[in-house]
């Protein structure tokens, strides 16, 4: 055998294994550091699912049950159940006309909506024909409500603003979390907990910190209460009174328009991406105990 067609074999060789080591470069997903929030890793989800076209501007998850989440997009008026395994469409209804509905909340049977100037949609038993019953309150588009979930333990709704809260117009960097409460079926005049922005700064450590909340969700297990900046790419954590535990950035290549959270009854952690010029996803958080 020639020096020189050794010399060819070993050059094509090279090519070979520069090829390949590109591909796998190029195959390669960015892979930022672990973000811990509590039992969940933030920086690695254990699945990502895309969702269909009719969900790319999706606002609100909430459990509903065995493997389907429940959720809404802001620009039309209807509830979307969706398969956590692939992410598919398995029912929809109509429960509204159109419009910005930020939020969706499973209360036993029933789900509640709400738009951002507040008012709040209730669709009793999914299943059935009947009209969705509205409530109206105090809030408005002033306030721009992105977030809403249910603490079962007060038997109430908690609805958060992202913009400021209208009980202290004074206090301009501060956001409300506002409790309606099912039973009387009105909202409570003040906000239960405040989010501060300038603690908020303080807690991390930097001159200035954004925070408007467009999600917010309780852990089922700790009670905690986990709120959802898409400005800013953020989440903080409270406890059962509003007391900041902790805060956290999140990784711009996973999260890219966080609008919606919830948990299973395994407490694991979904949270959806809207799509803006791409499809919708889903992440799925594993509760690592």
């Amino acid at each position: 055998m020639s020096n020189k067609f050794i010399l060819l074999i070993g050059t094509g060789l090279a090519a070979i294994l520069l090829s390949i080591q590109l591909f796998l470069n190029q195959s390669k997903p960015a892979n930022p550091e672990s973000v811990f929030v509590g039992p969940y890793d933030l920086g690695h989800p254990d699945k990502e699912v895309k969702l269909p076209k009719d969900l790319r501007e999706i606002s609100g998850l909430t459990w509903w049950k065995d493997g389907l989440i429940a959720g809404i997009q802001d620009e039309d008026g209807y509830v979307f159940i969706i398969d956590v395994e692939n992410g598919d469409i398995v029912e929809k209804r109509k429960f509204n006309k159109d419009g910005d509905y930020e939020g969706i909340a499973k209360v036993k049977r029933d789900l509640y909506i709400v738009r951002n100037d507040g008012d709040l949609y209730k669709v009793k038993k999914f299943n059935s024909r009947k009209k969705a019953e509205k409530f109206e309150n105090d809030l408005g588009l002033k306030n721009d409500v992105e977030g809403l979930c249910y603490d079962s333990d007060n038997d109430r709704l908690l609805l958060a603003c992202k913009e400021r809260s209208h009980a202290d117009k004074h206090k301009k960097k501060h956001r409300g979390i506002f409790a309606y409460d099912l039973d009387e079926k009105e909202l409570i005049k003040k906000p239960v907990f405040q989010i501060d922005e300038e603690e908020l700064a303080d807690f991390l450590g930097v001159k200035r910190m954004i925070f408007k909340p467009s999600a917010l969700a309780i852990q089922p297990e700790t009670k905690d209460i986990y709120v959802l900046s898409s400005v800013a790419k953020s989440l903080i954590v409270l406890d059962q009174e509003g007391v900041l535990k902790s805060a956290y950035s999140l990784p711009r290549s996973i999260f890219r328009q966080p609008e919606g959270i919830a948990f299973d009854t395994e407490f694991n952690l979904y949270i959806s991406n809207e799509g803006r010029d791409k499809k919708a996803t889903m992440l799925k958080f594993k509760h690592r105990s």
